[in-house]
Parts: C-alpha cells; sequence; structure tokens
C-alpha cells in the first residue's frame, strides 16, 4: 500500500529529505463566504463563490515538523497557518497557501515573497468554501 502522508521535500548535504507538518491543536477556522475580491468596494455577494464573490478560509493551528527521512523530531508547538480562496466552480483559479513558524522565525513557506506567504493557483482539482 502507497504512503500517502503528505510531506515536502528539500535537498540537506545532497540527500533530498522528506519533512512532514502535523497540526496537534486547533486555534481557529475563519471562513468568510461570499466576499468581492481585494480592491473592490462591493458589498458582500449573494449566491456562491463565483469569479466575482470569492469565499475566503483560514485555519491556524499548533503543528509539529518531523524528518521523515531520518525520523528527528524539529520541533513542537509550531504554528501553521493555511489559507485559500474559492474563486467558484470549476475551481481553476481557487488558489492556496501554507506558512510554518516557529515563534517570529519563518521555516517554511509555499510562496514567500520576501514580507508574506502569497497564495498560488491551484494545480487541479477545486477549493470549496461552504
Amino acid at each position: 500500500m502507497e504512503d500517502l502522508t503528505p510531506f515536502l521535500r528539500r535537498m540537506v548535504d545532497g540527500v533530498v529529505h522528506k519533512f512532514q507538518i502535523k497540526n496537534n491543536a486547533i486555534d481557529s477556522l475563519g471562513i468568510i463566504l461570499k466576499t468581492p475580491p481585494a480592491g473592490t468596494t462591493s458589498p458582500l455577494c449573494p449566491g456562491p463563490p463565483s469569479g466575482t464573490c470569492w469565499g475566503l478560509a483560514e485555519f491556524r493551528s499548533k503543528a509539529n515538523l518531523k524528518n521523515l527521512t531520518t525520523g528527528e523530531g524539529l520541533g513542537g508547538s509550531l504554528t501553521l497557518q493555511v489559507t485559500m480562496i474559492d474563486k467558484g466552480e470549476p475551481g481553476r483559479n481557487d488558489t492556496f497557501a501554507v506558512t510554518l513558524w516557529s515563534g517570529s522565525t519563518l521555516l517554511f513557506s509555499s510562496n514567500w515573497n520576501g514580507a508574506k506567504t502569497v497564495e498560488q493557483q491551484v494545480g487541479g482539482g477545486n477549493l470549496v468554501v461552504h
């Protein structure tokens, strides 16, 4: 049976290592349905998320980081933040971001721009905020 554990890969001393982020205590889940895109002055939109009326979600949790290649635990009580934007059907424009912090030290970002994690368009599938 294939191991379906989600993990990150990083080259360490010429060897590809696998790392796992595992949440252990949920801090918050915020869902904002039908929010107009940033920079618009539209009021909250009626109906489901669409290209002009987005659904936003943010998940925060405490997490552990483990090097699956060596079995070494690399930290606990880390802060995991996952954000997503549902831009309607069929989902090809939906975006997603993951950030992992140890206090004020950035450990992982799915797309760091020098100041924050910027959401990236999903490569497939459909994110649904409801």
